[in-house]
Formats: C-alpha cells, sequence, structure tokens
C-alpha cells in the first residue's frame, strides 16, 4: 500500500487516487508542491485553497503585529488607570471572550441557573413538606 500508512479517503471509497506524477508540469507544482506531498496528501485542486488560507493568516497576523506598538502607545498615554482595563479587554478578546460574546454567553447560562433555582426550591419544599416538624419528635 503506498503513501507510508497514511488515510486515503478517496482509496477507503474504493477510488483509485490519481495524482500526477511529481516530476509533471501540470497544475501548481514546484519545490514547495514536492515538500507538502512529502508531509501531507495534497490533491492538485486543493492548492490554492491552502494557498489562500495561509496568505490569510499572514495578513492577519502581519496587521496585529503592525497596530500592536500603536495600541501600547495609546495606552500610555491615555494614563495608568486606565490601562489595566484596556489589557483586560484585550486578553478577553484575544480568547474570544469579547462583550458580545460574552453577552452572548451570560443569557443562556442565567436562564439556566434560574431555572435550577427554581428545581431546587421545588426540591426543597418536597424534602420538607416529607420530613415531621421538630416538635413532634421525641427524643
Amino acid at each position: 500500500m503506498s503513501g507510508c500508512g497514511r488515510f486515503q479517503p478517496d482509496r477507503a471509497r474504493g477510488l483509485e487516487v490519481t495524482h500526477p506524477p511529481i516530476g509533471s508540469r501540470s497544475g501548481a507544482d514546484g519545490a514547495a508542491d514536492r515538500l507538502l506531498r512529502r508531509g501531507i496528501d495534497l490533491r492538485p485542486d486543493a492548492v490554492r485553497g491552502l494557498v489562500w488560507s495561509w496568505l490569510h493568516i499572514f495578513c492577519v497576523l502581519s496587521a496585529y503585529y503592525m497596530m500592536r506598538p500603536i495600541r501600547d502607545d495609546m495606552g500610555v498615554a491615555s494614563g495608568m488607570e486606565t490601562l489595566l482595563g484596556a489589557w483586560s479587554y484585550a486578553l478577553f478578546s484575544a480568547l474570544g471572550l469579547s462583550l458580545t460574546g460574552i453577552a452572548l454567553a451570560a443569557v443562556p447560562l442565567s436562564a439556566a441557573w434560574l431555572l435550577n433555582g427554581f428545581w431546587l426550591g421545588r426540591e426543597q419544599e418536597t424534602m420538607g413538606a416529607a420530613q415531621e416538624p421538630l416538635s413532634r419528635m421525641t427524643v
């Protein structure tokens, strides 16, 4: 079996995998393509999407590293009293917990908390009704 033990979904479905030979000049071919094919099962029609996704990640990280010094200078210029709040918001945003995310998570969480409170109240009522009052108990 070729592929060095990698899972090949086309072969699993009974289809024959036909990749052009590594030395051919069809499609996206070159040193980078050969290097990628050694590590992953890269189809010729997936090269374009892979390149666009890496370009997108590169642009996002480049924008972050360009804006970081500007953000730091603005934070220092605004004063030390607002710096902690700004850094906290930046930390939560980096973790995916922006104000919108927190609000969207808080609504179902508070509804679940409210329903849990009602359920615990009913359980306590039924447990209290089942027990005898302390004044009637004999020691």
